[in-house]
């Protein structure tokens, strides 16, 4: 596998990338604080790169998904990945209402580059983020990833149930 690191991995970070990259499902089940974020950001532009996924699904708690958009992603993601994306995160009371917001989701499902959704737990289960995420996955080779996952652990909750419909929908 080649890959250029943007940022250098810890230790624990290299062997969770270089056993997992090329897997389809994969979970790190890691305390908070210990860098999760980077294996996965450099599995997504590994995959980018390698034309396997150009389109990611990040799903976190609220709030917190601006944090992969504003910290994260500048942070980890090789620079010629990051010139190639575009990211939008979803605003429910936008999608149902303005027209500017609907043409910037539906410019992103045909992006020609890296197109990344973030959407928080609450946001998935309503029914056009639903309808718009599923179009999502199904129009890109696509990655999911669900941030903070102890959300989706409760067998008969709305969440998890939609979490699990979404994910079978993308490639990785």
């Amino acid at each position: 596998m080649t890959y250029t690191y943007k940022t250098k991995p810890l230790p624990h970070q290299r062997k969770a990338f270089t056993e997992t990259a090329n897997r389809a499902h994969y979970a790190l089940f890691w305390d908070p604080g210990t860098g999760k974020s980077k294996p996965l950001i450099d599995t997504v532009s590994y995959l980018y790169q390698e034309g396997k996924c150009d389109g990611v699904l990040i799903v976190a708690p609220n709030g917190v998904q601006l944090n992969w958009l504003t910290d994260e992603i500048p942070k980890h993601m090789p620079d010629d990945v990051r010139k190639d994306i575009k990211a939008t995160v979803w605003d429910p009371v936008r999608a149902r209402s303005t027209q500017k917001y609907k043409k910037e989701l539906a410019s992103l499902v045909k992006h020609e580059g890296l197109a990344i959704i973030l959407v928080n737990y609450e946001s998935i289960i309503t029914p056009l983020f639903k309808t718009y995420g599923k179009r999502f996955l199904d129009k890109r080779k696509s990655c999911m990833i669900l941030d903070e996952s102890h959300r989706i652990k409760s067998a008969d909750s709305k969440v998890k149930i939609t979490a699990v419909a979404l994910g079978q929908h993308a490639q990785y």
